[in-house]
């Protein structure tokens, strides 16, 4: 029986061949959805990814937040996980997911880190709600797992790679309708999952027009009445940072 699949998006040929390379972990209870955006690539499924416990669903649709919408769609596991094609995972990483899930099962989303020699390690030491996170604290999409029976929500389109709108912020506005939903939305200090390159949101100058442009959305979504000084707060913060010196 499948109890956890880990819904893993890839774009083009690039992406498909970076997902063949992970050399995903047959796991007991465990399965993976591969959402293949072919973007014109017609190359066949490469062989690594010709297993069982694998399923790759290649469409012809744009913008990360549609594909992670369809990997939702194909998903049927009571636990789920977010991932992308350059995120390497342990038979240990997904079983401690699966006994997080049952450790707290007053979570509906689950909030995890993972390991990257570029992050730092400053991930809190204790669970908590999302409430009551510490100051700057916040997820990334592929620290986002969730319980299927309890959580219907879908990603917005307008926002990720490749969308229409905004290039960024689909997982944040994906927690921030969750919160507005009600749903029980935990942090808990277990490592899944490991990330070697910069991400793209440590990629981001923090004053791209681009950026300014997500983070003025996410806000208002976020903070509707405070959103204006917010955003002020952000630019006012990054220029200081860029004239004393410190890393963006």
């Amino acid at each position: 029986m499948v109890i956890l699949q880990v819904l893993i998006a890839a774009y083009g040929r690039d992406g498909i061949i970076r997902a063949a390379g992970l050399d995903l972990p047959a796991t007991d209870g465990v399965g993976y959805i591969i959402g293949w955006q072919r973007a014109g690539c017609v190359m066949d499924i490469p062989p690594q990814l010709r297993r069982p416990d694998i399923d790759v669903i290649a469409t012809d649709t744009i913008g990360l937040a549609a594909n992670r919408n369809i990997l939702l769609d194909h998903a049927s596991a009571p636990y789920l996980k977010f991932s992308d094609d350059d995120v390497t995972l342990t038979e240990q990483d997904l079983t401690d997911l699966i006994k997080a899930f049952d450790n707290y099962p007053d979570a509906d989303i689950l909030l995890t880190r993972f390991g990257s020699p570029t992050r730092t390690p400053s991930a809190p030491a204790n669970t908590f709600v999302i409430q009551d996170a510490p100051r700057g604290y916040w997820p990334s999409a592929i620290e986002i797992n969730i319980r299927r029976s309890k959580v219907a929500l879908r990603f917005d389109t307008r926002f990720g790679l490749n969308s229409s709108r905004y290039p960024y912020g689909e997982d944040d506005i994906y927690i921030v309708d969750a919160i507005r939903s009600g749903l029980t939305v935990r942090y808990v200090p277990v490592i899944v999952g490991r990330h070697e390159h910069l991400s793209s949101g440590e990629r981001i100058h923090p004053l791209d027009r681009k950026f300014l442009a997500t983070k003025t959305a996410v806000l208002r979504r976020m903070h509707p009445f405070s959103w204006p000084l917010r955003i002020m707060a952000h630019i006012i913060r990054s220029l200081k940072d860029q004239f004393t010196g410190r890393r963006l």
